[in-house]
């Protein structure tokens, strides 16, 4: 769910990058978000490859990369949703990477982490995209925080 939410910010963080109304722009923030590395071969060519980021790191930089390129303030990583959402994370690597049977244990305090975790996530997509005078369309005022 995060990673497909993830691609579609990260379009928009693209959006928003190259936008008309930019006096300037980042080209190393625009070719991360299009998610494509190079490797220069040796004799001098360049080679694209998938972009292969950590989870979370790229996770945090869509985000900022959409709110900063939307003029909007990521104070979003300020909230412990931020900190519950890693932990969420990390719980999932366990889970999927398992090396003892308890690994597969979900405590109730996991789960707890995991619902922080994710109105952390819906509340920093809103609080990303919520400039009006940037978008049109549909606006953070029509859609209500995640409690």
């Amino acid at each position: 769910m995060f990673e497909a939410m993830n691609g579609l910010l990260r379009e928009k963080a693209i959006e928003a990058a190259c936008s008309a109304d930019k006096k300037s722009r980042s080209i190393t923030r625009i070719e991360l978000l299009l998610g494509n590395e190079y490797r220069i071969l040796k004799d001098g060519r360049l080679e694209k490859q998938p972009l292969r980021r950590p989870f979370l790191n790229y996770t945090a930089f869509i985000l900022r990369a959409l709110a900063e390129e939307s003029n909007t303030e990521p104070t979003f990583f300020s909230d412990s949703g931020w900190s519950e959402f890693q932990k969420a994370v990390n719980v999932r690597h366990r889970l999927t990477h398992p090396k003892k049977n308890t690994d597969m244990n979900i405590s109730d305090a996991e789960l707890t982490s995991l619902h922080e975790a994710v109105r952390w996530y819906y509340n920093a997509n809103i609080t990303a995209i919520g400039n009006k005078a940037f978008w049109t369309g549909p606006t953070p005022e029509h859609i209500p925080p995640l409690r």
